[in-house]
């Protein structure tokens, strides 16, 4: 990627980021996982942005225990990495040529005083149909065989019911076909329908012919009213003639006051009577991602009698130590194609103090609340001056201060900017 062009009267941000640093997009902009997708259209940084923390002793790492198949739940505090852990999961299952649906979704995500749609049947089929959509794209040059016109036909009325816009946003896309600057193929349609950017996907004359196929089946003139479970079933049928062996269901709960543990839980119920009645078809998985504050509440649930199919096989907690926040700093200088390894290389020689060594004890274990120090860091220096690399003592020192009650004082010049234009303006 080309350093950004830094215009005069640039945000002083911009300036050491992309002149003084010479950086490729700017790494500590975002430190959430959802909004890091939004920094380049083309790749998304946090598949490189990622730390693969271990699991318990003897038992390798948190993703590679979550590609196992079989039930896994991993709990974590706010802002410890459960949605870039799930993202990476995702990102391997689908770059990977493992015959593994991922099936995802999203709890308790909104927007402050925005309602949260509780997790039912109804919306795992949602999930259901949009992620085999995705997939079955993404892997239509690997399918066993092309699908044939009844295949198609069934595909075609199953997205159509319960994919949301499906035919005008699909008949969008094709209409502007496939940018050429766009080095990822058709990949970034899928935000669309809210799913990641993980493999290169072109818009070859098969997946174009299959595509425009779909489109011209349309929808059922007269939908049957049918039990729910039952559309579960027929959307894991068409995912096994596709050629899919396994579903991974990703449920991501987040620690916010719209998450509704007991809605949850429910839903995992009706999950643990739902298992047996597929006994011939793909075997499903479930992955939750949960609150740490909930653990206990859900360990309980787990061992009911009437839930035992569904008890997780893996559990584990997200803990971070020095080393993994160091990578994580590491990995962020890397994905903006630098040769800087650690925040203390741009520490003043004259600075008494461990640069990076203040930030991480200051992050309290929080690899999200390491990323928010660290911006404001550079706020705080490109404020007084930011032609100069080195981050002198007192800007560590004022950055503390303001982050000593947990919340800055100081906040970042960009983030507007950022959220409304993307990380390639001037």
């Amino acid at each position: 990627m080309p350093q950004q062009n830094v215009g005069t009267g640039a945000n002083p941000r911009n300036v050491y980021i992309y002149r003084t640093l010479g950086l490729e997009h700017d790494p500590f902009a975002y430190a959430t996982a959802e909004l890091e997708l939004q920094i380049n259209s083309d790749d998304p940084p946090f598949l490189t942005y990622f730390v693969d923390l271990p699991a318990a002793k003897g038992q390798g790492s948190l993703l590679e225990n979550l590609q196992q198949s079989g039930h896994a739940v991993v709990y974590g505090d706010i802002g410890s990495g459960k949605t870039t852990l799930r993202y990476a999961l995702e990102a391997q299952c689908r770059g990977l040529a493992q015959q593994v649906l991922i099936v995802s979704q999203e709890l308790g995500k909104g927007e402050p005083g925005t309602a949260v749609i509780a997790p039912t049947l109804q919306t795992f089929t949602q999930a259901l149909a949009t992620d085999l959509f995705v997939q079955t794209i993404e892997r239509f040059d690997t399918l066993p065989s092309v699908p044939d016109a009844k295949l198609t036909t069934a595909l075609s009325h199953y997205w159509h019911q319960h994919i949301p816009n499906f035919h005008r946003s699909l008949r969008r896309h094709l209409r502007q076909g496939q940018s050429p600057d766009v080095p990822t193929g058709i990949s970034p349609w899928w935000r669309t329908w809210k799913r990641v950017v993980v493999r290169y996907t072109p818009l070859t004359k098969a997946r174009k012919q299959f595509l425009q196929q779909v489109l011209d089946v349309g929808e059922r003139e007269k939908r049957e009213v049918v039990e729910e479970t039952a559309v579960l079933q027929q959307g894991i049928i068409l995912a096994q003639q596709l050629g899919f062996q396994q579903l991974y269901y990703l449920l991501d709960a987040a620690d916010t006051p719209q998450f509704d543990i007991n809605s949850l839980l429910t839903h995992l119920h009706q999950i643990s009577k739902l298992l047996p009645e597929f006994p011939t078809q793909i075997p499903i998985s479930l992955k939750l991602f949960l609150p740490k504050r909930i653990k206990s509440k859900s360990q309980h649930f787990f061992s009911q009698p009437d839930n035992t199919l569904i008890s997780p096989s893996f559990s584990a907690l997200i803990k971070w130590n020095y080393s993994l926040l160091h990578a994580l700093i590491e990995n962020r200088f890397r994905s903006a194609g630098s040769w800087i390894r650690g925040i203390e290389v741009l520490t003043s020689q004259e600075s008494p103090v461990d640069l990076e060594s203040e930030l991480i004890q200051s992050a309290q274990q929080s690899p999200r609340r390491l990323i928010q120090i660290l911006s404001s860091l550079i706020n705080i220096h490109v404020n007084r001056t930011p032609i100069e690399p080195t981050i002198t003592n007192s800007d560590l020192q004022q950055t503390l201060q303001n982050w000593s009650d947990n919340t800055p004082s100081l906040l970042s010049p960009i983030v507007d900017n950022v959220i409304n234009e993307g990380m390639l303006h001037a």
